[in-house]
């Protein structure tokens, strides 16, 4: 289950911290990376995000529970070492789809997670 991958975007996971809030180290939360994400599509593909949303708040909605169930899938499957793995590597991403040109490419970097959940 890869949430933000529906156009085969470098995308792995998500792992085990607060659902919805703010994290610890002051990185974002499921609902941010969400948003940043949902923005980000809104405005660099406006075709398939109106094929998929109707709006913005339903993309961060759906976007949101879909990461939570992944989140809720590694720590079960794979344990929190590697859900906390797979939620850095998410809380990157967020961070740059805030900051992303449209046609700019994602860089954050997954070795940790094949590492750590030994995939």
């Amino acid at each position: 289950m890869d949430v933000l991958n529906r156009k085969a975007l470098p995308l792995v996971g998500i792992g085990s911290l607060v659902l919805g809030g703010a994290c610890d180290d002051g990185g974002l939360s499921t609902t941010g990376i969400a948003r940043n994400f949902c923005s980000f599509m809104l405005e660099c593909d406006t075709e398939y995000f109106n094929y998929y949303y109707d709006s913005l708040e339903q993309c961060v909605s759906e976007t949101t529970t879909e990461l939570e169930a992944e989140l809720s899938y590694y720590e079960r499957e794979y344990g929190a070492d590697c859900a906390d793995a797979l939620f850095e590597y998410y809380q990157c991403l967020g961070r740059q789809y805030a900051n992303l040109a449209c046609d700019d490419r994602l860089t954050c970097d997954y070795t940790n997670i094949d590492v750590v959940c030994g995939f």
